[in-house]
């Protein structure tokens, strides 16, 4: 088994934060309703998606959890390839509010198209 080297890590952890940014910035100025008919549609839009906030405890400053795609990740990891799948991420104040979206909005929450 081959463990992703730190700098593969540090890029992908740069990637997450960088969509999740700019969802942030595209979500800015939106009312409550507004904003969460944004992040469902990223959801609905991506086949993995991610929920990144803060975390000082990790080595990059930041954390994140899997919202959608847990079944698709499991193919990256086995395949090492990413680039079949739409990777999408947004902004979470912190690791319950990811885990809540993901139990809410995630895998298994959401009806087909």
């Amino acid at each position: 088994m081959k463990l992703a080297q730190s700098n593969d890590v540090d890029a992908f952890v740069r990637r997450l934060v960088d969509i999740a940014n700019q969802h942030a910035v595209d979500m800015k100025g939106m009312n409550e309703k507004a904003a969460l008919k944004h992040v469902n549609a990223i959801i609905d839009a991506g086949q993995i998606v991610f929920g990144v906030y803060q975390d000082p405890l990790s080595a990059t400053g930041v954390g994140y959890k899997v919202i959608k795609g847990a079944r698709e990740l499991g193919v990256v990891a086995v395949s090492h390839q990413a680039e079949q799948f739409a990777i999408s991420a947004i902004p979470c104040v912190s690791a319950e509010q990811a885990m809540a979206a993901a139990a809410l909005l995630g895998d298994g929450q959401r009806k087909s198209h």
